[in-house]
């Protein structure tokens, strides 16, 4: 894959993932990829996130307001779940947007552009 992206990270798998969510974040790290980048939502232990990408050889360790601005990220958690993984879908294609598979894409005429984005995320 070009980008893993980690929206959010809860205490709803615990049995599963871990009893903290540094440790639910260490198992969801692992869709992190050498020489790729990722991107993580704003309900993400950041630090921990920070590590293991450096752990993996992640290129570039996003978050929304490295992608769309600080002050997106400062409004970030007031908005409800629908609306946050629409910022994390808006910064993802624009990650993705710089990639090769994008810029072919581009040459063979296929094109997502800003405003369909806003569009695809009002349909939630």
């Amino acid at each position: 894959s070009d980008l893993a992206v980690v929206t959010s990270i809860g205490l709803e798998h615990t049995r599963i993932l871990g009893d903290t969510k540094e440790e639910i974040g260490r198992e969801k790290a692992g869709i992190f990829k050498m020489g790729r980048p990722a991107l993580v939502g704003v309900d993400v232990p950041f630090s921990t996130m920070k590590s293991e990408a450096e752990r993996h050889g992640v290129t570039t360790l996003h978050t929304i307001g490295s992608v769309l601005g600080p002050e997106v990220e400062e409004s970030f958690m007031s908005k409800d779940f629908d609306e946050q993984n629409s910022y994390v879908a808006k910064s993802a294609l624009q990650i993705l947007s710089t990639t090769d598979a994008f810029q072919k894409m581009s040459l063979k005429g296929l094109k997502i552009s800003p405003s369909a984005v806003a569009e695809g995320c009002k349909k939630r």
